[in-house]
């Protein structure tokens, strides 16, 4: 009886879980593009910086390709007090180019927290009507500002964009690293759509600047290591503005992998550090997957008394991503390919997280500075 009380939950939920991925596909199918305006508007696009020197390089050659008017685009690079040739590999691009622009956080006061510090530098030093934000270790294509322009309606605020994970070295560790980063923004892309926002990344997101004003700025959002979230929650919950996503794929990224299970544990980490600040959709989408994994562990258990439910089990957390994955403007053919393997890699993180979750869960380690909860 309890055998068969079990199968009938792990049948349920999949069912439930297959339902919710289709709904989360129809909020991607939701957002479109709208029409550039005759006159574009003046953008500034902002990257902060420290000890950077290994991507800056491939960061600023991309955005000296970027398909906008240079009139109507500045670049500003702000040095994070960079112990290594960061600044003096920025300084050559300030030098033979005029979109690029520099600028130092020495002197810079220390009353924000982590980014917020060198953000606020930027934006505050910047003439843009609409601002991008991306990272030192991201690749845009030239299509990358027009594309997010495109997402801007009447009243739209803040957008985010999709990011990808360089694959190119043909390890299975960056690939399964890309489908997971890929098939969670396609989650958050769909919520958006829906109007339920949950998150941004900031290596690929854009405001408008009246948005950002109206919060106060940087300094009028809560303190965080975590500043994209903070400001996309400050401008969806204080303002009349909304949130969305670029559906254009031209508004995709690359960023480069993590090295290794360690720091890339150390990155989830400080994604979640402030699990506070994330939505009750959001939280909701957690508790979704994890579920899901529940599910899996328990017709595992049960397998060699019944092997469907594994099998069911796991062909629905595979059809889920695929329909998560299909209407995204991220995927790649491959990503199809390396889900089954993500999935493994979801579980086997997710319990590393967790114990280094509950050892150092009020500490994290950020570019060389340690920051602790509520400090």
């Amino acid at each position: 009886m309890l055998l068969n009380g079990l199968e009938i939950v792990i049948a349920a939920y999949v069912v439930f879980y297959l339902l919710v991925s289709i709904v989360i596909a129809l909020g991607e199918r939701r957002l479109r593009s709208h029409p550039l305006p005759e006159t574009l508007p003046y953008v500034s696009v902002i990257v902060c910086a420290r000890n950077e020197e290994r991507n800056i390089r491939r960061c600023c050659d991309h955005l000296a390709r970027l398909d906008y008017p240079r009139d109507r685009i500045e670049i500003i690079l702000v040095d994070d007090e960079s112990e290594d040739m960061t600044l003096d590999i920025m300084r050559e691009y300030e030098a033979h180019d005029i979109m690029f622009r520099i600028l130092s956080t020495v002197d810079e006061p220390r009353i924000l927290h982590a980014k917020q510090r060198p953000l606020n530098m930027g934006i505050r030093e910047s003439r843009g009507e609409f601002v991008l934000l991306t990272d030192a270790d991201v690749a845009v294509g030239p299509g990358w500002v027009r594309a997010h322009l495109s997402a801007y309606g009447g009243n739209t605020g803040i957008v985010g964009g999709t990011t990808r994970v360089d694959m190119s070295s043909g390890r299975l560790f960056d690939r399964v690293q890309c489908c997971d980063l890929v098939s969670k923004h396609a989650v958050a892309m769909g919520c958006a759509g829906l109007g339920f926002p949950i998150s941004l990344m900031g290596n690929n997101a854009s405001f408008r600047r009246e948005a950002y004003e109206l919060v106060g700025g940087i300094t009028g959002i809560s303190r965080s290591i975590v500043e994209d979230m903070a400001l996309m929650n400050a401008i969806v919950r204080r303002t009349r503005f909304r949130m969305t996503w670029v559906a254009d794929r031209n508004g995709v990224v690359v960023t480069a992998p993590e090295t290794d299970f360690g720091t890339f544990i150390t990155q989830r980490l400080r994604w979640v550090f402030e699990m506070s600040d994330l939505s009750w959709t959001g939280k909701v989408m957690i508790g979704v997957e994890s579920l899901m994994c529940t599910m899996f562990v328990c017709a595992l258990a049960i397998v060699w008394l019944n092997p469907v439910p594994l099998m069911v089990s796991v062909l629905a957390w595979t059809a889920g991503y695929v329909i998560i994955l299909w209407p995204s403007p991220g995927k790649e053919e491959g990503d199809f390919l390396s889900i089954p393997a993500t999935l493994v890699f979801q579980m086997v993180y997710g319990v590393s997280f967790a114990v280094r979750r509950m050892v150092r869960g009020k500490r994290v380690v950020w570019k060389g500075r340690i920051f602790e909860k509520g400090a």
